[in-house]
This record gives C-alpha cells, structure tokens and sequence, in this order.
C-alpha cells in the first residue's frame, strides 16, 4: 500500500496493524518466498501488512511472482509506462544512433541476448559472480532452434567482461561459430570524473541503447542502468521481461550452490518508481501533455525502497 524509502516515516499510520518481514535483508539473503511464494497461508495471512526490505529495487522481485504479478500489472503496467516515457523523452544525437544502427547491422541476429553485469554497485560482503549470468545465457539458450544468434556482453570491469566472455565462448564453441559473442566498450579501466563510473558516458550511452534492442535480456539487480535499457524499447517485453541476477554472500560455498542462482522475469517500469514525478515535472508541457493521453498514464509518484502491502 506504501511505496516510501523508509518504513520509519510511514509505520506510525498503521499503529493497529500487525506487521512481518517475509524478506529482509539484514537476517537472510533468500528470495524464494518474495518471486515464487504464496502468502495465502496462515503463517502469512494472520499479519495485516508484510514487509519486504531489500538492497534495492523491492517491486522488481515481487511483481515477478507468478501469484501476483496479473495484480501487479494492472496497478503498474509492464513496459507500457516506462516505454511510453522513454520513447518521447530518451532521444540520442544522430551520430550515436547512426553508431548503434551499424553495430546491430553487423552484429546482431535474428535472436540477441543482451547481457549487462554490474560488479561495482552490490554492497560490502556481496558480490554478483559472473558464473551466474553464464548460467542465465545457458537456460535462455534451451530450446532457442534460430540458426543466427547473438550475445551482447556489457560490463563495468574488463575483467567481468572479459571472463564471461571466454566462459560463454568456450561454452557455445561446438556451433560452428553460429553464435556470435560481442561488445562495444573496449576499456573499462578508463575512469571518468564526471559520473565516477567506469568507462565513456558516450560508450555507456551507445551499451544501453544496444541493450534495449535484445530479445532477451540478463541484468544485475538494483542497476538502474539495466532497468532503462530494458524499458527503452519493447523488444526484450516480446519475450519474458528482463532476468536479474541477485547478489550473494561472497562466499566459494555461495557459488558452488545452485540453487543461490536467483533470477527471475522482472519489471521493466522500475524507473517510474524513483523518477516519475521527476520526469513529468522538469519536462515540457507539450510533451507531459502527450504523455498524459496514453492509456498506461498514472497520476501519482512511485518510490520506494521498502514495498508495503495491506
């Protein structure tokens, strides 16, 4: 019912309510009850409000779950916001799209998995092993009978990059070079003062919009990056939603336990939850105004770090 940043700002409103976290994450690192459980049961049921406290990015897990994710998109619907913004909003100079353009011309397929992996960003005693997101590609690839096919690597670090880059060739090298594996941003190493990232803001620029023409698409979870590459276009929405790989303790047993793998089909309208008021008020009228006629147009603010439900 409350999407805030902080549950202390919101819970006095609810003094009569009973309350329980079924995910928090200073207790456990385990998101099966949030993207796959059923809160019928009466362990659940018996509390009026249930809490989930995460890293970041609480509505990606739980609008996953197959039990509730119809609900879920009728209250915020998939692709359709977040794409309807970006479409009139998000317009890159003509020499990056010229470039983008000619890189899909030359490098894309007739499927494209897109692949994004944000090692910077999980907080200390987590990390996102690249073996995962192999593992990811390997479960996308099932079934997959297309001849021409692409896998499009973007990273923070050359040495991500490049790891999962020599795992998946490696992995699809019986082929008969029918899978292409490929990137953009060559030097990851280049720090840039401006943004703190890693890399060019215009190579970052020319990585997302590549990102937002896959079919399918594997991103870290809480990378904000990701989530607009995945609402940018309606591409990867044909398919099943991006997949989010979740952080783990930092640890070899971690790595080694399959199932610690947390993925899952997830939202791609996560931008709307932190910036649409942002978005609709610093924009020009003309153009709220044309937003405002689309069908998936909500008038209110979505934020939150901690998700609510009663």
């Amino acid at each position: 019912k409350d999407f805030d940043h902080d549950w202390k700002i919101v819970k006095d409103l609810y003094k009569n309510s009973t309350f329980k976290y079924i995910h928090d994450k200073e207790a456990y690192n385990d998101f099966k009850l949030v993207t796959r459980g059923n809160f019928s049961n009466k362990e659940v049921t018996k509390y009026d409000i249930l809490g989930i406290s995460t890293l970041d990015y609480p509505c990606a897990p739980i609008m996953a779950n197959p039990n509730y994710r119809k609900w879920f998109k009728k209250k915020i619907p998939d692709y359709g916001i977040f794409t309807a913004i970006s479409l009139k909003l998000l317009r890159v100079h003509p020499d990056i799209r010229n470039h983008v353009e000619n890189f899909a011309s030359n490098n894309f397929g007739d499927y494209n998995i897109g692949i994004h992996i944000r090692e910077k960003k999980p907080p200390a005693g987590m990390i996102l092993p690249v073996e995962h997101y192999y593992h990811t590609v390997k479960m996308l690839m099932l079934g997959i009978e297309k001849k021409d096919i692409s896998i499009f690597v973007a990273a923070d670090t050359n040495d991500g990059r490049n790891k999962l880059v020599n795992l998946l060739r490696e992995e699809f090298k019986s082929r008969n070079n029918s899978i292409k594996i490929v990137q953009s941003e060559d030097n990851m190493n280049m720090a840039n003062t401006v943004s703190l990232n890693m890399g060019s803001e215009v190579g970052a620029l020319i990585d997302m919009k590549l990102l937002s023409l896959c079919d399918d698409l594997v991103l870290s979870y809480s990378s904000s990056f990701g989530f607009t590459a995945a609402g940018w276009s309606h591409k990867a929405s044909r398919q099943r939603g991006p997949f989010v790989v979740m952080p783990i303790k930092d640890s070899q047993d971690d790595l080694t336990e399959v199932d610690k793998v947390w993925v899952w089909g997830a939202t791609s309208s996560e931008p709307c939850m932190y910036m649409s008021k942002s978005l609709i008020n610093n924009e020009d009228e003309k153009t709220v105004q044309v937003f405002k006629k689309r069908i998936y147009y909500h008038d209110g603010e979505w934020s939150g770090m901690q998700i609510r439900f009663k």
